[in-house]
């Protein structure tokens, strides 16, 4: 009789697996094995809770440990001898990780993708974004663009607007200035006919006497005092050389005073209340230094003594005028590049700073009077801010309290203007004059007052190379005379000349000179005297109206 051996069956349970048996699911006692029921919850511990629901799997194929170790094995023979198994379980925990890991796989696949689409997505809005702004800050610099470019044209097209207005303006002047020229040629030749077919004269200028000159004179000038005549030479060449004033004796002139002077270039003899006054502008020293002063002398009863020394640069010119009995002195700096021409006014002592005039390297200065209105002439002789001797003169008009520009001349190189009058026709004489090729084209230009429009136009051309002009009325006929500095051979020998006014003024009469300065006509008693101040001489020639 065989003994068998009673296995008592463990107790039912059901519940969570341990952490230690992760992966065994929920276990249910069914009959003689276990069966894993659905809804298993895995525990990953390095990557948090993951719960995975999925449909249960019936294992009861795969019997548990215990129920393999008392199921029995069938023979061959069909005996009921048992045999055990210890796979079943660890194919179990294997399936279950794997399936974990692919899950988690799955789970971190989708992560990545989902974070590249995110990713992208961004990156997407951000291109757009960073699109829309670069289209529109190029928008915005295309419009910028065309802004500009439309101002940039609207300026162009001013410019070429007013390039367009200035051609205008200068081809009217050109228009003008042909019309101008071919009235002149009319009138020239109406005034050819006209002076040839005039009658001679019995009576013209005769040489006299000469006065001796150790230096180059500048300029001579007569005057009178107490009823005496005298005549002042300004010696230039010799710079510290003084200046000789020679005195009428009856028959011809004697040395009567020398007075100091620096390279004196123009004298002015005047009187201020009773007194007698002989102004000398000096041009420069001995070192060429133009900064010289120029001086006022006054006479003290037998003879001129230093009365006022007045700054200047270069002075060429110094004139004496009235207005309404206030006395002024007007003075031309020719080395100063601004306010050139420098007014003085007597304040009942001396004369004292007035105002000045902003000039261009002037060279002379003329006062005159038409219809009770005063009027300043001034002769430039260049511009000081580039070459070539063409440039404008200025006419002023006094205010009542200054001088204020009124009209303006063109000019070439002119180094002296003069004003005259014919019966009631007033006329201004302007020297054109230069040292270069240019002058070939400079001509003397008389310009007549026009009441109508209260200016100045051009009357008559004189070809002449003259540097000064001077006028005088003898035996009631008005004559013009010309200075010639030279003939461009470099000897100094011209012929200067007196023209006769009869509609136009006509040659009457040359002389032959060297290097004169001025031809100043003058009248002691009855009759009337002609002297030349030549720099290139070592005398002043006298000459008389016979």
């Amino acid at each position: 009789m065989s003994t068998h051996r009673t296995q008592t069956p463990p107790p039912p349970y059901t519940g969570y697996a341990s952490r230690n048996a992760p992966h065994a699911g929920i276990l249910r006692r069914t009959g003689g094995g276990c069966t894993t029921v659905a809804a298993t919850r895995v525990y990953a511990p390095n990557a948090g809770v993951a719960e995975i629901e999925s449909r249960a799997t019936t294992a009861a194929s795969t019997p548990s440990r215990r129920q393999a170790e008392t199921k029995p094995r069938r023979t061959a023979s069909g005996g009921g001898s048992l045999a055990t198994s210890n796979s079943g379980p660890f194919m179990t925990k294997l399936t279950c990780a794997m399936l974990v890991i692919a899950l988690l796989v799955s789970c971190a696949a989708f992560v990545l993708a989902l974070v590249t689409l995110m990713t992208t997505t961004k990156s997407t809005v951000t291109a757009g974004e960073s699109k829309k702004e670069t289209d529109d800050e190029v928008s915005e610099l295309g419009v910028i663009n065309d802004d500009w470019a439309s101002k940039t044209k609207i300026e162009e097209l001013e410019a070429a607007l007013e390039k367009m207005q200035t051609l205008e303006k200068r081809i009217s002047s050109i228009e003008e200035t042909v019309r101008e020229m071919g009235e002149e040629l009319r009138k020239q030749k109406n005034a050819s006919k006209t002076c040839s077919s005039s009658k001679r004269e019995s009576r013209i200028f005769k040489l006299s006497s000469e006065l001796p000159n150790s230096g180059a004179a500048h300029d001579v000038e007569p005057f009178t005092i107490n009823g005496d005549y005298y005549i002042a030479v300004a010696k230039y060449r010799v710079h510290t050389a003084d200046s000789i004033i020679y005195k009428w004796n009856g028959a011809g002139f004697d040395k009567y005073q020398t007075v100091p002077t620096s390279g004196a270039f123009d004298l002015e003899a005047f009187h201020v209340n009773g007194k007698a006054y002989l102004a000398v502008a000096n041009n420069k020293n001995e070192t060429s230094n133009y900064h010289v002063a120029s001086v006022i002398h006054q006479w003290n009863g037998t003879r001129f003594v230093p009365f006022q020394t007045i700054p200047t640069h270069g002075a060429t010119a110094i004139k004496f005028f009235d207005i309404d009995n206030t006395q002024f002195l007007a003075i031309v700096n020719a080395k100063a590049t601004v306010n050139s021409l420098i007014i003085r006014k007597w304040n009942g002592a001396e004369f004292v700073a007035f105002q000045t005039l902003n000039t261009s390297t002037a060279y002379d200065v003329e006062h005159f009077a038409i219809d009770g209105r005063d009027y300043l002439a001034v002769a430039n002789h260049r511009r000081s801010n580039r070459p070539g001797y063409s440039t404008n003169s200025h006419i002023y008009e006094w205010s009542g309290s200054k001088f204020e520009e009124y009209q303006t001349i063109h000019v070439i190189g002119s180094k002296d203007v003069h004003a005259f009058s014919a019966g009631n026709r007033h006329f201004l004489i302007f020297a054109n004059h230069s040292h270069t090729n240019e002058s070939s084209r400079s001509r003397s230009m008389i310009y007549e007052w026009k009441s109508s429009s209260k200016q100045f136009v051009s009357s008559q051309i004189i070809p002449t190379n003259a540097v000064k002009w001077t006028s005088a009325e003898i035996d009631e006929n008005l004559y013009l005379f010309s200075a010639e500095w030279d003939s461009r051979d470099g000897s100094g020998k011209a012929l200067s000349g007196m023209y006769k006014w009869t509609t136009h003024f006509c040659p009457f009469q040359r002389f032959s000179t060297r290097g004169a300065r001025i031809v100043k006509p003058f009248r002691i008693s009855h009759t009337t005297y002609m002297a030349v101040a030549q720099s290139r001489a070592r005398t002043c020639p006298i000459y008389e109206w016979k």
